[in-house]
């Protein structure tokens, strides 16, 4: 046999191999990066359902000025607690990136301001409540954004 042919199947076969890792290795990293996006947005989309239930509850509370004082301030707490916001936040900072993260705390500083607000007996119509709600609201629009740019979803309204 010819030294020619050998070297050429040999050759031949490392490129073969080669290219086959190369491919895997980039199959494998692009399939880490879809199951990592589709984590991001699972946590995501919990997250921002925990908020807008806990701001609607909240909402709801600070409307009815029919219960006690005391009354109201179990209901902030116990529907706070129930809707895993607090929660969800420690899974957001194992996977979120920085720029989210940092829009995280911004809207749990909010919403902890706002809640705050409804704890300590404001209603619907202090003016403490709804600048508290607004600034509630603006921080969770521009996390719900970041998280869009975040998915490469084009922009909401």
């Amino acid at each position: 046999m010819d030294w020619g042919t050998l070297v050429g199947t040999g050759l031949g076969a490392l490129l073969g191999i080669g290219s086959t890792l190369a491919v895997d290795g980039a199959r494998s990293r692009r399939d880490k990066e879809v199951r990592d996006e589709q984590l991001r947005r699972q946590v995501y989309g919990e997250y921002l359902i925990a908020l807008s239930r806990t701001r609607s509850e909240l909402r709801d509370i600070a409307h009815n000025i029919h219960d006690s004082p005391e009354d109201r301030a179990r209901q902030v707490r116990d529907r706070v607690r129930e809707n895993g916001a607090y929660e969800l936040r420690h899974q957001l900072q194992l996977c979120a990136p920085t720029e989210v993260l940092a829009l995280v705390d911004r809207v749990h500083a909010a919403l902890r301001d706002f809640r705050d607000q409804v704890l300590n007996g404001a209603t619907s119509q202090d003016e403490t409540y709804r600048a508290k709600r607004a600034s509630y609201e603006a921080a969770a629009r521009d996390l719900r954004e970041a998280m869009r740019r975040d998915l490469g979803v084009a922009p909401g309204d």
